[in-house]
């Protein structure tokens, strides 16, 4: 019962919960250390090396006196009892005293491969330390990379693994922490002179040098940043006390990085002058697949597999169900040097939803302006020539094939690692075909045998005496693990059927058979959801009492049918891959389960906005967030009616978590739909429909429908809908240009707004802001959205407060005002962005990237920088470009050519998104024209520039002939920048 118990405790934790390996072992809860043994701490150490692996018993050994163990018996008065039969039995004592130190904190759960502890991995230091140095590495902005790595140092408090740092099994791991923590503060030094930070940071960069003098490249970094900072005569001594040091210490001379600097700052060549630029990727972090399957046996098909992708760009691991094909890539993209990311494709069914799932998984935005989604995704592998792991590609093999074909031609220096039940023809591709597990013998036990008596519980001293048995089980499973796993959790006999392709079936059906009731509907339940669920939502889903479904879940978790992702309140639950695929014929056609999340979903999201002008509930938002993938699971499987109020539900969260492009996507596809609706239902939608983009100029297209929905809502009583709507009005009304409609509109609200709401007050007030800035008052518009700001800090609204100080700053700026923009960003930096402030958080980033720019200060391209990565990833097209323009522009200024092509590239994408926009880029590209003696062309963009100032958002993009002739000749220059 320890498993069934720690399970269910260990899906409640506290509020904050961290696990320490840097500086020493431990657990700290809500800031407070837990006690533990030293028994504990070791039996923690090795679980914490590897969080969320399987650890086997034996390495949880020691044979000391600290771990209490004493010296070996004496054999003859030992009976059977084995020295080792003793360790293991002392092991398995010390993990239940660790899950009882750990009771309400996490679960240690028994695998077939050993002991794992149930933790979310980023909440263990060293974990979060690696992921942050590579992170850093990964991303293409210096002052992104500047910031993770910052992070990572200040996760280092000491020495890894503490008192087990010289354990023989922690000692490599330590030793390459150590070695990680030293280039992660090298990669430091380099970002200080990158980001144009060398003045700020001297003396840091100083200290960071003399902590290890024998590091060359931080003495290089120091030389650059003492020239940067306009002191030639100390670059050339701090290369002189560097040569001092490497001398004495060991007896060299300084290498050819402080040589070549040491000539170039003599030289004084002028490529040492500091100027923006980006950095070459390289690996990320892995981005891992949720598993029950254990991988015990497969050790020479990991190194067959790495050996296979040395040599070839697509490798296809082919098998039948459950045989572990997806547990072995895994452990195949955790052992490569290269980027790694893992896209599981079981749910998908289209070559485009692939392509998406591809892009958001390696860290790219789907909404890619000015370039097609799939180059995209190829120039990023081959940047940093990464490993794509797609698994599960049977029944999408010719999209696969297809889509494999294209990314591998664009990018020759990236992998592709595939698993299927089916061979992927791809050319240049091979197959590895993988084969079930061998039982072994009596006295030598194979893999096979050893998963099934691990969970059947059978000790290992008594594996002989119980080998019959193990042995017709693993007959049964014919060799294959999830079988294997699967049959030795239920220990029964009641298995028929040869072959193997009816094993897994045979197996998942015996296991189901062994649950209790309220068990096996669960599972069942679980098995047609898309992805991992958490168990919130099953409580709604189900109507079972919390306590019930966390009891039944641990049966299930039991008998290897489910496993849990995490250990702490958000954990995620689901049913392993292969068990899937054998239970979802038996629900597919069940409409109760839809049905049931269809109301679940509805329930959920009305209760985290319960009208449009009430604060959202930000832990069910994250609950409905967190549950996106079976969000997309259920709207495509109920009616289209139901489908319009589950997306009109839905839309503010989409919006605020970033997602527009989906909800945008969504709500497009049911404008027919809309339409023929109710007028209520018909009214939502079109507000939604506007609250989707946070654009005032997406309003413009659809004006007329957003009138109607003020008047239906007026008619019906809805006040809050009526609200809503007018604010959208406004909006809409302000971009076209119909200023005197606008302020109508915010008058009407002012009356219209119910007394004693304050949530409505302060969105009338931020309507009415905006209305100020349509008639041109930006300045007083700035004050007044600063003072919506902090109202919305005042009642806890971080998403409205952050947004709201952004078009505060936005307003600031627009009138020139550099002190109200450095108020409205003083407001905003005091809270940390969430999950729920991505929009307002690239906002932010830009108008802090503005300011700097205005004052001359050298972070301003850097700020550029990180704010066109964000804005790419929550923002509409016209925001992108707007920040890829203005980052072109301070490019051009401090003399660095490949400002023309961003500038160029912006600048398009403006003249059809938001031609006022273009203005400012049209006329910038004119002057480089001009200082190229190219004046036809400036010209010519100048007319074009003069053109577009005067149109109206209204207008068509071209309205005569001559107007569509100078237009055209305008784009044929800009693309002529772009190419060269």
């Amino acid at each position: 019962m320890d498993e069934v118990i720690g399970i269910e405790r260990g899906t409640v934790v506290a509020a904050s919960v961290s696990w320490t390996v840097l500086g020493g072992i431990g657990v700290r809860v809500d800031g407070a250390d837990v006690g533990l043994t030293p028994q504990s701490r070791f039996v923690l150490a090795r679980l914490l090396r590897r969080p969320g692996h399987p650890v086997p018993v034996e390495q949880l050994c020691r044979r000391d006196d600290a771990m209490g163990y004493g010296p070996a018996p004496d054999p003859a008065s030992a009976g059977e009892t084995t020295v080792d039969d003793r360790a293991i039995a002392a092991a398995r004592v010390a993990v239940s005293r660790l899950r009882q130190a750990l009771a309400g904190v996490a679960a240690v759960s028994s695998t077939p491969a050993g002991y794992v502890l149930d933790v979310d991995p980023q909440s263990v230091d060293h974990v979060a330390f690696e992921k942050a140095v590579r992170d850093a590495r990964a991303t293409e902005w210096p002052a992104t990379a500047k910031h993770l790595v910052e992070h990572a140092l200040g996760l280092w408090v000491g020495p890894p693994f503490g008192e087990w740092r010289d354990d023989a099994a922690l000692a490599l791991d330590a030793h390459a922490l150590e070695e990680l923590h030293r280039s992660a503060v090298d990669l430091w030094c380099s970002l200080v002179t990158q980001t144009g930070l060398h003045a700020d940071e001297l003396d840091r960069l100083e200290r960071a040098t003399l902590d290890e003098p024998l590091r060359e490249q931080r003495w290089v970094a120091l030389m650059l940043a003492h020239y940067r900072s306009g002191n030639q005569t100390e670059a050339v001594r701090t290369y002189e006390r560097a040569r001092e040091v490497l001398v004495e210490q060991v007896g060299i001379e300084p290498g050819s990085a402080l040589r070549t600097m040491l000539q170039r700052v003599l030289d004084q060549d002028p490529r040492l002058e500091w100027r923006p630029q980006r950095m070459r990727a390289q690996p990320t972090a892995l981005v891992s697949l949720d598993t029950a399957a254990v991988v015990v046996g497969r050790e020479g098909d990991v190194g067959d597999v790495l050996s296979m992708l040395d040599r070839h760009r697509v490798v296809t691991i082919v098998g039948l169900g459950g045989i572990g094909k997806s547990a072995l890539a895994g452990e195949i993209a955790r052992a490569v040097t290269r980027s790694a990311w893992i896209v599981p494709l079981a749910d998908l069914h289209d070559s485009a939803r692939i392509l998406r799932s591809i892009a958001r998984s390696i860290g790219i935005s789907p909404r890619i302006a000015g370039h097609s989604l799939a180059g995209a995704v190829a120039d990023h592998l081959e940047s940093v020539a990464g490993l794509l792991v797609l698994d599960n590609c049977e029944h999408v093999e010719a999209e696969v094939t297809e889509l494999v074909m294209q990314l591998t031609a664009s990018a020759p220096g990236a992998r592709v690692l595939a698993t299927s039940r089916v061979e992927l023809a791809v050319a240049g591709g091979v197959i590895y075909r993988l084969g079930p597990l061998s039982v072994g013998s009596i006295d030598a036990p194979g893999p096979a045998a050893l998963i099934v008596a691990d969970h059947a519980s059978i000790g290992r001293s008594s594996m002989a005496l119980r080998w019959p048995e193990i042995a017709a089980l693993c007959a049964r499973a014919e060799g294959i693990p999830l079988a294997l796993q699967l049959l030795g959790a239920a220990t029964t006999s009641r298995v028929e059927g040869d072959g193997l392709g009816d094993a897994v079936s045979v197996a998942v059906q015996t296991a189901i058979d062994s649950l209790p009731d309220e068990s096996r509907s669960l599972v069942m339940m679980l098995a047609a959801l898309p992805a991992a669920t958490r168990i919130e939502l099953l409580v709604e889903i189900s109507g079972r009492p919390e306590a019930e479904v966390r009891r039944a879940l641990g049966f299930a978790v039991r008998g290897s049918l489910v496993v849990q992702r995490g250990g702490d309140q958000r954990a995620m639950i689901r049913v392993i891959e292969p068990a899937r695929d054998v239970l979802r014929p038996k629900v597919r056609d069940d409409r109760h389960i839809v049905s049931a999340v269809r109301d679940a979903v509805l329930r959920l999201a009305r209760a985290a906005r319960s009208d449009l002008v009430d604060r959202t509930d930000f832990e069910l938002a994250t609950l409905l967030d967190d549950e996106h993938a079976t969000v997309e699971w259920l709207l495509p499987r109920i009616s289209p009616d139901d489908r319009l109020d589950v997306a009109s539900a839905l839309a503010p969260i989409w919006r605020s978590a970033g997602r527009t492009g989906f909800g945008t996507e969504i709500l497009e596809g049911l404008e027919k739909q809309a339409r023929s609706a109710d007028p209520a239902r018909r009214a939502r939608y079109w507000v939604m429909r506007a609250q989707m983009t946070p654009s005032a100029a997406n309003r413009v297209p659809f004006l007329a429908e957003i009138e109607d929905a003020v008047a239906v809502a007026a008619e019906l009583g809805l006040i809050d809908l009526e609200l809503r709507a007018r604010g959208e009005l406004a909006l809409g009304y302000g971009w076209s240009g119909r200023f005197e409609a606008a302020v109508e509109q915010t008058k009407v609200l002012r009356a219209r707004c119910p007394e004693g709401n304050e949530w409505a007050a302060l969105s009338l007030a931020s309507l009415v802001a905006l209305g100020q800035a349509v008639v041109g008052d930006v300045s007083g518009a700035s004050d007044a959205m600063l003072e919506v700001s902090v109202g919305h800090q005042q009642h806890g609204d971080i998403d409205e407060a952050m947004w709201s100080a952004a078009m505060a700053a936005a307003f600031a700026r627009e009138a020139g005002d550099v002190a109200r923009v450095r108020r409205a960003l003083a407001i905003a930096d005091a809270h940390e962005p969430t999950r729920f402030t991505r929009f307002s958080h690239a906002l932010l980033l830009y108008e802090r990237a503005q300011l700097a720019a205005f004052e001359g200060r050298p972070e301003a391209g850097p700020r550029f920088f990180d704010a066109l990565g964000a804005l790419t990833k929550v923002a509409e097209p016209r925001h992108v470009a707007a920040c890829r323009r203005d980052l072109g522009i301070w490019r051009i200024e401090h003399a660095d050519r490949g400002g023309i092509g961003d500038l160029a590239v912006a600048t398009q994408v403006l003249v059809a998104e938001d031609p006022r926009q273009a203005v400012q880029g049209l006329d910038a590209l004119a002057e480089v024209l001009v200082g190229e003696a190219r004046l036809a062309d400036a010209e010519l963009l100048r007319a074009a520039s003069a053109l577009l100032a005067r149109r109206s958002p209204l207008d068509e993009v071209v309205s005569i002939e001559a107007d569509a002739e100078l237009l055209a000749g305008a784009g044929r220059i800009l693309q002529d920048l772009v190419d060269t």
